[in-house]
């Protein structure tokens, strides 16, 4: 067996503990990507001449500030919260021979599985949604025509980066060794 294929075998095996990080992770992802799709969208750019468009555009920028820090810091207390409650399964990977850093790489591992699969999904489900959010905006507006769907790959880029970055947190992992 791989140390891939083990830190797979763990989030199955892990999964309820997992699942409300994956989730919480899932929709953070998705509201921070439909925001960025607005305030990237080309109709909203060019009519930044419009008040209200204006107003909305830069209420959107201070919200999604608030997603992102907010986002960050759930991310990091979660995924602390969850290796304190597998303090003994590190242990007994100690008694079985692995070592800080090969515990460190699994952590890894299986957060960048848990992160990959939750920034797809989130960016999916953005994607999804994020024609109704345009319709929502549009009556909120009051636009004569409905904004059209776009599909800003800047948007999907800028939120999968942003999500990438708190994996996790290395303050804990050295933690798990002592």
């Amino acid at each position: 067996m791989t140390f891939r294929q083990f830190a797979i075998r763990n989030i199955k095996g892990n999964w309820v503990q997992y699942s409300a990080y994956f989730l919480s992770s899932v929709f953070s992802v998705m509201v921070f990507y439909m925001y960025m799709a607005f305030i990237l969208h080309p109709e909203i750019m060019k009519t930044s001449t419009l008040a209200p468009a204006n107003i909305i555009s830069s209420l959107m920028i201070m919200c999604n500030v608030i997603i992102a820090i907010f986002s960050f810091f759930f991310i990091l207390y979660s995924n602390s919260a969850f290796l304190k409650k597998r303090k003994k399964e590190f242990g007994l990977y100690t008694l079985f021979g692995m070592t800080g850093w090969q515990i460190r790489k699994m952590v890894f591992l299986e957060n960048m599985v848990i992160s990959l699969a939750a920034i797809g999904t989130g960016l999916g489900l953005g994607t999804l949604f994020s024609k109704l959010f345009f319709m929502v905006l549009s009556q909120f507006l009051k636009l004569d025509k409905p904004i059209v769907f776009y599909w800003p790959y800047r948007a999907m880029l800028l939120s999968a980066v942003f999500f990438l970055g708190p994996v996790y947190d290395p303050h804990d992992l050295f933690a798990v060794s002592d």
